[in-house]
């Protein structure tokens, strides 16, 4: 597969990284986390601290910004509910060039089973797809063949973790994967440790050409 960019994803843990660096490092894009679940006894939902902040730097820098949200659903509905409050809280009023993502990553998710977790990503993808949204999700490889049901999944591009050197082939040989987390921690920026990225389709030009993320309202000058 053809790498066309490399970009990284941030939360709060990687406040006040410089964008600075990261622009004449030549990184292209950045996904954003803009919200999460806890998942211990009581779960709430919470806006990343960084991500409005995260964002203006995108802005300023000329960074193309992406957003994802780490999940706990554990059927449809709170898939759902995932999304709405993401909309609500982080995507609305905002433009993005690069795809919203589910994050499918926890413990408390996976262990719904297949059917469930499966559920539970198109509960949070059907919902912000209908909203005009390029959307996806995140996980590794092994979560997405045996914690849910790819065939069900297909229509929506996967963002998979595998650090390596080189581009997993189990990853590259599954139609829908378009982007690789390829390190966890190792893309050095100044004194951070940020996660890379490489991305292997031009998502800006396929979300403004389609008119998502906002761009529709943008393009026909309706903001």
């Amino acid at each position: 597969m053809k790498q066309i960019m490399k970009g990284l994803d941030l939360s709060v843990y990687q406040r006040g990284m410089s964008f600075t660096i990261a622009r004449d490092k030549g990184y292209k894009f950045a996904i954003l986390r803009g919200g999460y679940t806890t998942n211990g006894g009581v779960r709430n939902r919470r806006i990343d601290q960084e991500f409005a902040h995260f964002y203006d730097k995108c802005q300023k820098y000329g960074l193309y910004s992406g957003c994802y949200y780490y999940s706990c659903a554990q059927n449809y509905q709170e898939g759902r509910q995932d999304a709405l409050f993401l909309y609500n809280n982080c995507l609305k009023g905002r433009l993005f060039e690069m795809p919203i993502y589910i994050d499918v990553e926890d413990a408390y998710m996976i262990r719904a089973g297949r059917r469930f977790c499966t559920d539970a990503v198109k509960g949070f993808c059907e919902t912000l797809e209908a909203l005009g949204y390029y959307v996806g999700l995140y996980t590794g490889y092994y979560i997405y063949t045996e914690s849910m049901i790819p065939s069900e999944l297909v229509r929506y591009t996967l963002w998979g973790a595998w650090w390596a050197k080189n581009l997993p082939s189990k990853f590259s040989a599954l139609p829908n994967f378009q982007m690789w987390q390829f390190s966890g921690g190792g893309e050095q920026i100044g004194s951070y440790g940020v996660d890379g990225d490489k991305a292997y389709v031009d998502f800006p030009k396929i979300i403004r050409q389609n008119e998502l993320n906002g761009w529709k309202e943008v393009l026909h000058g309706k903001v």
